[in-house]
């Protein structure tokens, strides 16, 4: 400052400090003139000195105001010096770290929310047993899952790998359900028969002969079930050689010699064989009217049209023959040294063989002399249905397909619980004889009951889907990478933040990471009406004040040592400093870059004010409120993207709740 007297210009900013100090120290606001300062000052030689300097170059005093303008420019100076830190690191760090714990806090959730399903639902047990006693093991653990990873694998592969056993369990798990729709149980008896022999690598004919008929005893099953299942016992049982050990039926020469058209006697001589056993097992049908139609009785009939109707039986049994071949040949591939694929692709043609065999044998009563109405195809149409989505779920479990397998397992589930089963189960167990409803009411009490049925077999189903997919995506991982992967692929925000939600109040260091949607007024733009004009990814970082144990609403119901809150919610005022969302997002999408281009810390600045709603039993908040918006708007590769105006963002957003670090906290 010595040589201040050689510059006009220095006067300005001389007088603007002295009036700036004097206005501390004095009662006296403004200093009009030189000879007023150095009055003021006449015990400082030193501002003296300068005061007659001015006086002699007849320098004006600027306005005391001048002073404050000085102070401005002094902090605004000092706030650029610091604005203007290379926070690269810094920035990027936490920006990885946000990320990161995003997905850690979601798979915690979704292992968390995995076992609270286990235990609510007993279908999802009985069909995961392995994977249910895995997860009860390991318990509150759960939020070191990382840990476990090996042993939740080797559960899931056991529980998918033993599907088609484990699902017979719905029956017990529903016992009412099923004892009111015993053809429904029927069905699904048979088809898990069917497809468990299957699995058991059971020879067609063997499965048909040992089918057992108890399944269809029941008198609520159609009384043509029982018949029609006997004749295609019988019907396969004629065919048998029981000299051979490795096939089931006769060779493929004596089945072709049976069908042959000029040996007409080995056919009427197969057909009284047939009849003399429909006679000693006494096979009868019941037609629609009551009266009853022995089926010895129907190929009786058959011969004194046997000119006509030979080459319709003749026809029938060579298709019925050439079924047979097929499955024949098919079993003798499994037999065979083949590779696993091979094994495997031929294992899927045996099956669908069988299949097809069984389902032809349904299309009996096509036969001359058989009665009309009998239906016997279109009524056994649900047993091989079901019996074709079970096997289905054997193929799939063989070739380790397991994703296709779920999507069997929940198409299965949905055709036992859909809306026409569940009214007649309701219809039959709900009881009208409730004096103080009307019949109004009472139909309405109905309803209620198939939609509450409805809604839990579909809450099943959908479960079984989700985590049943996440399994097989698990097992079928080949190494780490696609392990995490699908995890973070299955993770749903649904549990592990709990401070704020279980504590009367907590102080914390937060970050919020998650997706917001608002308005944005731009300093500078004629922004015309409050209207949604912005959305993206937000990752605030600043202090949150909350308060636990609460409702829905501020005003919702507090928890309480008695009776406590089933759904503790928390209310959080958030003050924002700095957002990271521009770098966080480039983060989601690229993890390997090393360094992103330099940021300065003004650029993420970002002060705003938040109210948080915490939502229960999962770390996800709905955060609203307004911030000044940070300059930094998206990060590139090479460059990044900045506003040219500051602007005032008002945002909704959803976001994953991640405390940095808590600074106070009171439980109860």
């Amino acid at each position: 400052m010595s040589n201040v007297g050689n510059h006009n210009t220095a006067y300005d900013t001389i007088a603007r400090i002295l009036s700036y100090y004097t206005s501390l120290n004095s009662t006296k606001k403004d200093l009009k003139t030189w000879n007023d300062i150095e009055s003021f000052y006449n015990d400082n030689s030193f501002i003296k000195e300068y005061c007659k300097q001015a006086k002699v170059n007849n320098k004006e005093v600027p306005a005391a105001e001048g002073a404050g303008n000085l102070t401005t420019e002094m902090f605004s100076s000092a706030i650029q010096g610091i604005g203007g830190l290379d926070v690269t690191t810094i920035a990027d760090g936490f920006a990885k770290f946000i990320v990161k714990r995003t997905k850690q806090e979601l798979s915690i959730s979704f292992f968390s929310k995995f076992a609270d399903e286990l235990k609510k639902f007993p279908d999802l047990q009985s069909v995961f047993p392995h994977t249910f006693k895995a997860l009860s093991a390991i318990g509150e653990d759960i939020y070191n899952y990382q840990t476990y990873t090996q042993t939740l694998r080797e559960s899931f592969e056991n529980d998918l790998s033993s599907l088609p056993v484990n699902l017979e369990s719905i029956i017990s798990n529903h016992q009412a359900f099923f004892d009111s729709l015993p053809e429904l149980k029927s069905v699904l008896l048979s088809g898990f028969y069917i497809a468990q022999q299957i699995q058991n690598k059971q020879h067609p004919g063997d499965i048909i002969e040992s089918f057992p008929v108890e399944y269809i005893d029941s008198a609520s099953v159609n009384s043509n079930i029982r018949p029609a299942f006997r004749t295609f016992i019988l019907l396969s049982a004629s065919l048998k050689d029981k000299s051979n050990v490795d096939n089931y039926w006769s060779s493929p020469s004596d089945l072709k010699e049976l069908v042959a058209y000029n040996e007409d006697v080995f056919l009427k001589i197969f057909m009284g064989l047939l009849e003399q056993q429909a006679r000693l097992q006494g096979i009868t049908f019941r037609k629609s009217g009551g009266n009853t139609v022995k089926l010895w009785k129907t190929i009786e009939g058959s011969y004194a049209t046997i000119g006509i109707d030979l080459p319709r039986y003749r026809s029938y049994l060579k298709n019925l023959v050439l079924k047979i071949q097929n499955v024949e040949t098919k079993a003798e591939g499994l037999r065979g040294n083949l590779n696993d694929s091979l094994k495997i692709e031929n294992y899927y043609g045996f099956v669908t063989s069988s299949l097809d065999l069984m389902k032809y044998l349904s299309q009996v009563e096509k036969l001359p002399g058989f009665p009309t109405g009998l239906k016997i195809e279109q009524r056994t149409r649900r047993y091989f249905y079901v019996a074709q989505t079970t096997s289905d779920i054997v193929i799939d479990v063989n070739r380790r397909n397991y994703s296709s397998a779920i999507i069997d397992v929940v198409q299965l589930y949905d055709t036992l619980f859909n809306k026409k089963a569940i009214v007649a189960h309701v219809s039959v167990t709900y009881k009208m004889s409730k004096d103080n409803l009307s019949v109004e009411d009472q139909q309405k009490e109905k309803d209620g009951l198939v939609r509450t049925h409805m809604d839990s077999a579909s809450n099943v189903a959908t479960s079984i889907l989700k985590y049943g997919a996440f399994m097989a995506s698990m097992v079928m991982a080949k190494n780490s990478d696609q392990v995490a992967a699908a995890i973070e692929a299955a993770a749903m925000p649904v549990g592990s933040s709990r401070v704020k939600r279980e504590s009367n109040f907590n102080v914390a260091l937060n970050a919020y990471c998650g997706l917001f949607a608002g308005y944005e007024k731009i300093n500078g733009v004629d922004n015309t009406g409050f209207k949604l004009n912005v959305y993206g990814l937000t990752a605030p970082i600043g202090f949150s004040i909350s308060q636990g144990r609460k409702g829905a609403s501020p005003l919702g119901k507090p928890w309480s040592p008695a009776g406590g809150y089933k759904n503790n919610w928390s209310h959080s005022i958030f003050i924002s400093f700095l957002d990271i969302g521009a770098i966080t997002a480039y983060r989601i999408t690229n993890e390997t870059t090393a360094q992103v281009p330099t940021i300065e810390l003004k650029d993420i600045v970002s002060p705003g004010i938040f109210w948080s709603i915490g939502l229960p039993k999962m770390p996800l908040s709905l955060n609203i409120g307004a911030q000044v918006g940070p300059n930094l708007r998206k990060v590139n590769d090479t460059s990044n993207d900045y506003s040219n105006n500051t602007y005032i963002r008002y945002s909704a957003s959803i976001c994953v709740d991640i405390p940095l670090l808590n600074l106070w906290t009171n439980a109860r």
